[in-house]
């Protein structure tokens, strides 16, 4: 019994000792100007490393949600402009994610809104490279031959420098296929993107 008190005793006299030989050599270490002045920049390190990983993050961020937009400048023509959208993995589902940000209008002030108000696109499906988008009828409500060719060309041209993988455009009107709206464009067959080979 008395050896087992002594063998305890002693033990625990050996963790006070080391745990005492721990905290002065943890004093030594930051007594110690040159510790210091590593540890400094080791914890700089860090905080630059960190610093560089956000702000790839935000970059990549920045750069996946930014899309192209076609909207009409003060003489009429299409002009580009830049804005970020939210994205979705279904390539549908991003479709109508940026048409959705396409008729919002544009952040510019000089660029004008060519879609009239409550025309939005309602659905789309991309089937062999052809994209079938139902519009609703306030799209081309109260519109000039003018606008309904800026219109149709807004939507091929974001949709043409935004997502390669379409061939052709088929423009459905509630589920049906309109022949003409204000006399210029026919929508019985689907419209042919030009692809740039750049």
């Amino acid at each position: 019994m008395n050896d087992v008190k002594y063998n305890t005793v002693k033990y625990y006299n050996y963790i006070c000792d080391k745990s005492k030989d721990t905290v002065n050599i943890a004093r030594e270490k930051f007594n110690d100007p040159f510790f210091l002045r590593r540890l400094i920049a080791a914890l700089a390190a860090v905080a630059a490393l960190l610093l560089f990983y956000f702000m790839i993050q935000k970059i990549t961020w920045r750069i996946w949600h930014q899309k192209i937009f076609y909207y009409a400048d003060s003489c009429g023509r299409l002009v580009m402009e830049k804005k970020e959208t939210a994205r979705s993995f279904r390539r549908e589902k991003d479709i109508l994610y940026t048409l959705n940000e396409l008729f919002s209008g544009p952040e510019s002030v000089f660029l004008q809104n060519v879609f009239p108000p409550g025309s939005r696109i309602t659905g789309a499906l991309l089937y062999r490279g052809r994209l079938y988008l139902n519009a609703n009828r306030e799209l081309f409500t109260g519109i000039t031959p003018q606008n309904e060719k800026n219109i149709i060309m807004s939507v091929v041209m974001t949709i043409n420098k935004n997502f390669h993988s379409v061939k052709e455009i088929q423009f459905l009107f509630n589920g049906r296929v309109l022949n003409h709206a204000a006399g210029v464009l026919s929508y019985k067959n689907p419209l042919v993107l030009k692809k740039n080979q750049n």
